[in-house]
């Protein structure tokens, strides 16, 4: 499946952390926060500014990046690889 988004937009898949273990007690599911990194997976174009010239954006496949606490939109899609 291939997916673009549109302009300045960005898709990223959060990576998954290993198991969290704390003093040998192992943390449940519903009590871990969620990952804080992933991966960008697919990136816009970039931004047409008011003279009509695209700014590129900074970012691209497969760069890493650091996940604030609040994302934004989430969505929830199976993509193939």
């Amino acid at each position: 499946m291939d997916i673009r988004p549109l302009h300045d937009r960005i898709i990223v898949r959060r990576l998954e952390e290993g198991e969290q273990k704390i003093g040998g007690i192992i943390i449940p599911d519903t009590a871990k926060e969620k990952p804080q990194q992933g991966k960008v997976i697919a990136a816009g174009n970039g931004k047409v500014n008011d003279d009509g010239k695209r700014i590129p954006l900074v970012v691209s496949h497969a760069n890493p990046l650091k996940l604030p606490h609040a994302v934004s939109r989430h969505l929830s899609a199976r993509f193939s690889d």
